[in-house]
């Protein structure tokens, strides 16, 4: 999806009718309608707008109706519907913790493997991200296990492994809302990004970028003076995962500001290579937060040998599990918030219900489909 789109109101809204006040008439509606459009403001603008009555269906106002046009946010509308349909207001995404290896003396003696469902909600969002995490800590510690003498795995076969959506553009790919799409998400694929000032003016800033983004930094970010304007960009390389971090960050005034606000910090979010990576990176830095050692790496199961990689290695068990609110839930963050990674990971997830793997092709595929049994033309 490509970055919402932005509404300016360009009239005051209408003021409550009292009860005595008859309803606007449809020829009294296209007057407005047509003089908010014929605005000069819009000499430049196109508009295709169909107003219905959701009562009657009758055409009220059109202008434009067959015009094909380049959709924004409301894409998000239709992508909606379509995983309303296919998997139902009250569908979960579910993700599990699993291995095959033993237990013993306290130790997992082997992988420790963590296969995705699409899940986009472990994230931040009224802190869920930390809750499951959390939840997983006290089932391994209840299972026995204080360390884990293998790696950790993602498993994110459920869906491909082609994270960027259709369409999206070279020069915004490090924005937060250009964020990665895979089966195992966290905190929305978005990493954080701090700069702070050094001890003096012309100094190099301090640049620090959270584990697992998958991104080599190269800081080119100075310190100025206390009083200068902030201007710290950063862009992500098309040839390497390299982050460049241009700009300055202006040391604060030391008085009278108290010392908590003596350094300046410049917060970013930036979004990471690869989703699955960053997910087990993040849970191990938790797991071991929380004292359970972790002796191996946290790795993509697609960087495995082939054999661990198509699932022919021996049967894994459950050991915790987790489900995300309902898509009724999940709907109202993505339409509310115009959230992408969530309308991505619909679109993916469509195509799964009857056991396919998940890839834009394959969601639009189905989509598509639905809408034509809905007599919508499929070339309009």
């Amino acid at each position: 999806m490509p970055p919402a789109a932005h509404v300016r109101h360009l009239a005051s809204p209408p003021t409550a009718r009292s009860s005595n006040t008859p309803p606007q008439t449809p020829e009294a509606l296209r007057r407005d309608l047509e003089a908010v459009f014929s605005a000069p403001i819009m000499a430049h603008a196109q508009w295709g707008v169909v107003v219905r009555s959701l009562r009657t269906g009758e055409l009220l106002y059109d202008r434009n109706p067959d015009k094909l046009m380049v959709p924004a946010s409301n894409m998000k509308i239709v992508t909606l519907a379509a995983a309303a349909r296919v998997l139902g207001w009250d569908a979960h995404f579910t993700t599990t913790l699993e291995t095959a290896a033993r237990v013993e003396d306290g130790g997992l003696r082997g992988d420790l493997y963590v296969r995705g469902g699409g899940d986009p909600t472990i994230n931040t969002r009224s802190g869920r991200g930390a809750s499951v995490f959390a939840d997983w800590t006290a089932a391994l510690t209840a299972a026995g296990i204080r360390r884990i003498d293998g790696r950790i795995v993602g498993d994110d076969n459920l869906f491909d492994d082609e994270g960027l959506g259709a369409g999206w553009a070279w020069d915004y790919l490090e924005a937060d809302y250009a964020a990665p799409v895979g089966a195992l998400q966290y905190n929305e694929d978005v990493a954080a990004l701090t700069v702070t000032p050094g001890l003096a003016a012309g100094d190099p800033a301090v640049v620090s970028l959270a584990a697992g983004s998958g991104l080599t930094v190269e800081n080119r970010a100075i310190t100025s003076a206390a009083g200068t304007p902030e201007t710290i960009q950063y862009r992500r390389r098309l040839n390497a995962p390299v982050l460049e971090v241009t700009g300055s960050v202006p040391i604060a005034p030391a008085e009278p500001l108290p010392p908590a606000t003596a350094v300046r910090t410049v917060a970013r979010q930036v979004a990471v290579v690869n989703p699955t990576a960053y997910f087990v990176q993040s849970l191990k830095d938790v797991l071991i937060a929380n004292g359970i050692v972790v002796s191996g790496e946290a790795v993509d199961i697609d960087d495995l040998p082939a054999a661990s990689a198509s699932g022919s290695e021996p049967a894994r068990r459950v050991l915790a599990r987790t489900e995300s609110q309902p898509l009724r839930d999940i709907a109202a963050v993505m339409m509310k918030v115009s959230q992408n990674l969530y309308a991505e990971t619909l679109l993916k997830a469509v195509a799964t219900k009857n056991g396919a793997v998940g890839t834009t092709d394959s969601g639009r595929a189905v989509a598509v489909q639905l809408f034509t049994s809905w007599n919508i033309p499929r070339d309009s």
